[in-house]
Order: structure tokens, then sequence, then C-alpha cells
């Protein structure tokens, strides 16, 4: 029996050769190459969410490229390298979307033309991440969290 390829948990490009992936009837382009930076790569922050794997968790964004005017501002916007910016064909491509905080959205709030969703039809994304939070049980591992990182979050009287 053939094994199945594996998947890079970063950008889910496969280790070897895809260029493009399905995920739940949306295309994402990804391109070989694209792969975040080795210090973002080892990066707990970037590959978990409160300890869970950030690749098990549905949460990206997705551009409807109807309606996309390739102003760029995604891509200029987000720190965690989700986009990248095609410039031959002037658009925005998602090519790491498991680098995307679970629940931000800063880039659909920025859009001018509405043209990025978290969603589909139907669901707010505040019922979506409510969702994931409860989903995965992570307000048991946030108070652990709040435990463990106590001198580096504790106000200290402010």
């Amino acid at each position: 029996m053939k094994k199945k390829p594996r998947f890079c948990p970063i950008c889910a490009s496969k280790l070897e050769e895809i260029k493009s992936i399905k995920r739940k009837g949306k295309l994402l382009i990804v391109k070989l190459g694209d792969k975040m930076p080795e210090e973002q790569s080892n990066n707990k922050k970037i590959t978990e969410w409160h300890g869970i794997e950030r690749d098990k968790i549905d949460w990206y964004p997705v551009i409807d490229k109807n309606k996309c005017i390739g102003c760029g501002l995604c891509a200029t916007t987000c720190g965690r390298k989700v986009y990248r910016y095609d410039y031959k064909n002037k658009k925005s491509k998602v090519v790491n979307p498991y680098n995307c905080l679970v629940g931000c959205q800063t880039c659909a709030n920025l859009c001018p033309v509405e043209a990025i969703s978290f969603v589909k039809e139907g669901e707010t994304t505040r019922e979506k991440a409510q969702r994931i939070v409860k989903e995965f049980n992570v307000l048991p591992k946030v108070k652990k969290e709040l435990e463990t990182r106590k001198s580096e979050l504790e106000t200290k009287g402010r």
C-alpha cells in the first residue's frame, strides 16, 4: 500500500510538488518556495493555537476572486504571511492559510470590497469563532496557560 503524501502543516503544500490544494470546495493556490521562513515554521505561536495543531482548525481567509480588485491591502497588512501578491494577475492569494491567527479577521475588515471571508453562508465570524472555542475545549487550556504565563501577563498594578 502506497503511503499518502505528507502536507506541510503551515502552508498545506505537499512537501515535494503540489501547486494547489482543494479544501472544503474552495481552491487555495500554493506555490512552491512560498513556505514560511524557518523561524516561523518552528514557532509554536504560529503552528499551534492554545496547544491545538493549527492545521486541525478550520479558520483561514478565502478570497472571492470575482470581487477582489487587487488592491493588495490584505497581503501588505497581514503580519503572518498568509497572503502573497500575484504581480502578473494583480491579485492577492492565500498561500499559507494556517498561518492565520484563529479569530483574526483584520484582512476581511479592511478589504474595501468585502472579497475576503472566513465563513460559509448562514454563519457569522463570531459564531464560527465561538464554535471553534467550544469544539476544541479551549477555555480550560487558556486557564492553565494563564497560570503558566502569570509573570508575563500579570498587570502588576497598572
